[in-house]
């Protein structure tokens, strides 16, 4: 965690990747060239049939290598476990069934316990101390309620040089950018956090989206003051993939270049996204019983899907 933001943003393109199995085959089987280009997020998320909570940590012990990442939790609790309404073999399907209510019941209790702010966030601080060249996503789940412990967690966090990162959204932005602008005065030096604007999800509402950008830097900028500022690093992060549902072949455009070129206005900004993928509001453990190929490509201007 020693990494400083800095020399971190020397690289510019910002991706978010669940640290899922296939988020992490995604990245490894990326070219040297193109992953020394890119600094991931990867989110501790719940892994499909996964009996526990370890067995989820086993794929981000897996996809963090040597490369610098930054690290967070997927909020979304595991699924329900999934009930078929006329299984072959009645016995077997009750023994699963049970099996994966005590995955899920075990993973979200772990969940809950990392985001638990008493002492700063102390569960997530060691979690995160286990992995050396991760650098840390603060975790804030009220920032009113909870102020003097995410301002905790980020002074343990960033002691002796490392860095922290803070993701802000649409939801309590007033009151998360007056977290992030007192931490990064209480900070020795202001690369040490790194801001991430997260726009979210969505082909729409371009202006309103980068002007939530806009707005929530500016505000941050003026509580800080010009010197400081001068030394922010920030990363304006959106969402324009949707999947497909069309036959044959078909371009569908990237907005989400669009949206970061508004959002620069207000000041340098890294570029990030999603790496390609949608993401639901909740997990489901529901079982296709067919699927359809698609293969996507990632052009400049969009991707290029594929649906056999």
């Amino acid at each position: 965690m020693g990494r400083a933001i800095h020399r971190l943003l020397a690289i510019s393109i910002h991706a978010l990747i669940l640290a899922d199995p296939v988020g992490k085959t995604a990245y490894e089987n990326l070219k040297p060239q193109t992953k020394k280009g890119i600094l991931p997020t990867f989110e501790l998320c719940w892994r499909p049939k996964a009996h526990n909570f370890e067995h989820s940590l086993e794929v981000l012990r897996a996809a963090a290598t040597e490369h610098p990442f930054l690290l967070d939790i997927d909020k979304r609790m595991a699924p329900e476990p999934y009930i078929s309404s006329n299984p072959k073999d009645p016995l077997a399907d009750k023994l699963r069934y049970q099996q994966d209510l005590r995955a899920k019941r075990s993973f979200d209790a772990e969940v809950k316990k990392l985001l638990r702010p008493t002492d700063g966030f102390f569960n997530w601080r060691e979690l995160v101390s286990h992995f050396p060249t991760a650098v840390p996503v603060l975790q804030v789940t009220n920032p009113n309620r909870d102020r003097q412990d995410v301002l905790r967690q980020a002074q343990l966090l960033c002691v002796g040089g490392a860095s922290a990162a803070l993701r802000i959204t649409d939801v309590a932005t007033r009151e998360v950018c007056a977290l992030a602008a007192d931490i990064i005065l209480s900070l020795d030096d202001p690369t040490q956090l790194l801001l991430i604007f997260d726009c979210g999800q969505g082909r729409t509402r371009l202006g309103q989206r980068s002007a939530f950008v806009k707005d929530a830097l500016k505000s941050i900028q003026e509580a800080v003051g010009p010197e400081r500022t001068k030394l922010l690093r920030a990363v304006c992060m959106s969402n324009s993939f949707r999947l497909p549902s069309h036959k044959g072949t078909r371009l569908s455009e990237n907005y989400d270049w669009e949206l970061w070129r508004q959002a620069s206005v207000s000041g340098p900004l890294a570029f990030g996204d999603y790496a390609g993928s949608q993401r639901d509001n909740s997990h489901s453990s529901y079982r296709l019983w067919d699927y359809r190929a698609t293969v996507v490509h990632s052009l400049p201007e969009g991707w290029l899907i594929c649906r056999h």
